[in-house]
């Protein structure tokens, strides 16, 4: 589905864009990005970006609906933006689910799960980012870790404790609702678009 002109691309835009945030650790998080493949591998393997180069292409899609969601809110609330900050949202939106790199792998053409389990997803990603040295605000952390809302999964708990925690950590930051709404109106778009294209 991308040419290797456009995967290079993507490659290009989103280490510019992790750059430009000029935070702390960001350059052993890009070099982990490309030693691990996250530039190459889909994003799923039966739903959303299931191709090569899925994952980071959803990841800077998730970026754009983030950015523009920023825009809309602090336009119509500007205060929110001495609470947000723009470098959180292209961190947050941008690295969301580097969970799923040792996840998935492209095999002869198609997307396929390397058995690695991804859950739970946020926390996953979350881990690896503070392994790799990122410097990470408690609300960057809320937000990745929550960022699949009512679907995250969290070992030991019910379903409604869940919901009580996602609703907990929305109360603590915007940036929660904003992260978790961008993936969604991504996941969505892409959808639509695959099924536009078969």
């Amino acid at each position: 589905m991308l040419s290797s002109s456009d995967m290079q691309a993507n490659e290009v835009l989103f280490i510019s864009l992790l750059r430009k945030t000029y935070r702390h650790g960001i350059e052993n998080v890009i070099s982990h990005l490309q030693e691990g493949g996250f530039f190459s591998v889909p994003a799923s393997v039966h739903h959303h970006n299931n191709f090569e180069g899925g994952l980071a292409k959803h990841s800077l899609d998730v970026y754009e609906e983030a950015m523009e969601l920023y825009h809309d809110f602090t336009l119509k609330l500007p205060f929110l933006s001495t609470v947000l900050k723009e470098e959180s949202i292209t961190i947050c939106s941008l690295l969301h689910d580097v969970c799923k790199m040792d996840v998935f792998c492209m095999r002869d053409g198609q997307p396929h799960g390397t058995g690695i389990p991804n859950n739970p997803h946020g926390t996953k990603s979350l881990r690896l980012l503070t392994e790799w040295g990122l410097s990470l605000t408690d609300d960057e952390q809320i937000a990745i870790a929550w960022h699949m809302g009512r679907w995250t999964k969290d070992a030991g708990c019910e379903p409604q404790q869940v919901e009580q925690m996602y609703m907990a950590a929305q109360r603590k930051t915007p940036l929660v609702s904003i992260i978790r709404r961008a993936d969604s109106l991504a996941s969505r778009k892409a959808i639509e678009e695959q099924l536009i294209d078969e």
